[in-house]
């Protein structure tokens, strides 16, 4: 197996052409081709980041990035799109259901109490630096619970399921709500590579199911058609990328090790109320 190479600091070369940039509040991944895509940009630090090795390491233009997306609708993974946007000109996509947000429908998100048991472990686990007011203050009014959400660009594209993805067709586009409805994963087939959003995460180093979800069953039905998948590449929106043989076994396992801990907690309580 390959090893993951590190490109610089902050960079590492992944497969199938694919950078990620981590220090931020999630994983920014960089598609490389004839044009460029780059997926979750989560604050306008990391735009800038990647803008700066494109031209100082790739020795590439910036109008090369083509288009700009993520893998669902949530602040840590679109707040350096408007930056982005801004340094590129590059088209902006994002799955259908995103219409609906910016009419005016607030995001669903888990409930509170999912926050400490799902969340937190997360955003520990993340090898970020805690943005900046600057960075805050830039990032667009989206992706928020409660909020009306506003961008300050068209979207120009919207993906559907099972498609090809633009400027980059090798790539496609697999829905898989039950983290949020608007979920969506990037699938490589010749490279066995899944970009998988926060569907799929690696935080205990053997890739689970994400804990922090709204709709249980959802997810269970989207992990369902990713094990349909060939994968033996994981790069996902939290944690370290997992590249190995027989990972759907072991995402298998940890899952139903958490899931199995859930429900044993869940027992307990009830039974000392």
């Amino acid at each position: 197996m390959r090893p993951i190479r590190r490109y610089t600091k902050e960079v590492e070369e992944l497969k199938a052409g694919v950078f990620l940039f981590n220090g931020f509040v999630s994983n920014s991944y960089l598609i490389t081709g004839e044009k460029m895509v780059v997926v979750d940009v989560g604050v306008p630090s990391a735009a800038e980041a990647i803008i700066a090795f494109i031209e100082n390491e790739l020795k590439r233009e910036r109008t090369d990035v083509a288009l700009i997306t993520a893998t669902h609708f949530h602040i840590d993974h679109i707040g350096g799109i408007d930056v982005l946007k801004r340094m590129t000109s590059a088209q902006l996509a994002f799955h259908p259901l995103v219409k609906e947000y910016l009419a005016g429908r607030k995001i669903k998100f888990p409930p509170l109490k999912k926050w400490i048991k799902g969340l937190i472990p997360v955003w520990r686990s993340q090898a970020f630096s805690l943005p900046s007011i600057r960075d805050v203050l830039r990032a667009p009014i989206a992706g928020y619970p409660l909020l009306r959400n506003r961008i300050d660009h068209r979207v120009d594209i919207w993906l559907e399921d099972e498609s090809s993805l633009p400027v980059n067709p090798v790539w496609r586009v697999i829905y898989t709500p039950g983290h949020v409805e608007d979920s969506v994963c990037f699938y490589h087939e010749n490279s066995e590579v899944l970009l998988s959003g926060d569907t799929v995460l690696n935080i205990t180093g053997r890739g689970e199911l994400n804990p922090f979800h709204n709709d249980r069953d959802a997810l269970c039905d989207s992990f369902a058609k990713l094990k349909a998948l060939k994968v033996r590449n994981l790069y996902p929106a939290h944690g370290r990328p997992l590249e190995k043989e027989g990972l759907w076994d072991e995402v298998i396992t940890e899952t139903e090790l958490r899931m199995r801990a859930i429900l044993e907690w869940r027992r307990g309580n009830k039974e000392s109320e």
